[in-house]
C-alpha cells in the first residue's frame, strides 16, 4: 500500500518520510459533535436513507407499506412541563395503550414494507400524540419520498387514517390505500 492511498487524516510521518497509518484520537468533543451532526441532519432521514440503502442491497421492491405506531412509556423525571421544541420530542403523560395514563410515554410511528418487515420510515413523537395527526403529516411529508424510492403503490393503516383531512392528502398523492371504516359515529365525517 502506497502512501498516496492513506487518507491524508491518516498519515503520519516517521523519521524516514515514510507515510504509516495512524488512527486519529478522539477528543471529548468528538460524541457532542457526532450528535450535533445527527440532529441536524434529522434522525428521521438518516434512517429512511439507511432503510432504502438496506431495501435496495436486499432486492426488495415493496408495493405494500403497513403504517402503525405504538407507545413507549419511560421510568424518570423529564421536563414535561416545559413548552415542547419543534424538533425534540415531548416526554409527557398521553393516552396509554398500557391503561397506565401515570406513566410518562413517548410514540413511535413506523412504516414497515411487505417482504422482509423492514422498517422503512421510522419517527419518533412526543407522548400525547395523536395518530390521526401523525399519520397525516406522514402522507403529507414522507409518502412521496417513499413513492420515489420504493415505487410503493399501496399504504395500509388502522382507522387512525380514515378522516377526511387524511384522505384528501392521500388523494393529492395518488397512493392507494386500505384501512378499516371510522369508528361508529364517525363514517359521515368523510364524504
Amino acid at each position: 500500500m502506497g502512501a498516496d492511498t492513506i487518507p491524508l487524516h491518516r498519515r503520519r510521518l516517521c523519521d524516514t518520510g515514510t507515510a504509516l497509518t495512524s488512527r486519529p484520537r478522539p477528543s471529548r468533543t468528538a460524541p457532542r459533535r457526532a450528535l450535533d451532526t445527527l440532529y441536524d441532519f434529522g434522525v428521521t432521514a438518516l434512517y429512511s436513507l439507511i432503510a432504502a440503502t438496506a431495501a435496495q442491497r436486499l432486492g426488495l421492491t415493496p408495493t405494500f407499506a403497513h403504517l402503525d405506531s405504538t407507545s413507549f412509556h419511560v421510568d424518570g423525571r423529564y421536563n414535561s412541563a416545559a413548552p415542547p421544541d419543534e424538533q425534540i420530542i415531548h416526554i409527557t403523560r398521553g393516552y396509554s395503550r398500557d391503561h397506565r395514563p401515570d406513566l410518562n410515554q413517548v410514540m413511535l410511528d413506523l412504516i414497515v414494507e411487505h417482504q422482509a418487515g423492514i422498517p422503512v420510515l421510522r419517527q419518533p413523537l412526543s407522548g400525547n400524540s395523536s395518530d390521526a395527526t401523525d399519520f397525516g403529516q406522514i402522507v403529507r411529508e414522507h409518502i412521496a419520498q417513499l413513492r420515489a424510492t420504493y415505487d410503493t403503490t399501496y399504504l395500509v393503516a388502522d382507522s387512525a387514517l380514515y378522516s377526511a383531512e387524511n384522505l384528501q392528502k392521500l388523494a393529492d398523492t395518488s397512493l392507494k390505500w386500505i384501512t378499516r371504516g371510522g369508528r361508529c359515529g364517525h363514517d359521515d365525517e368523510v364524504s
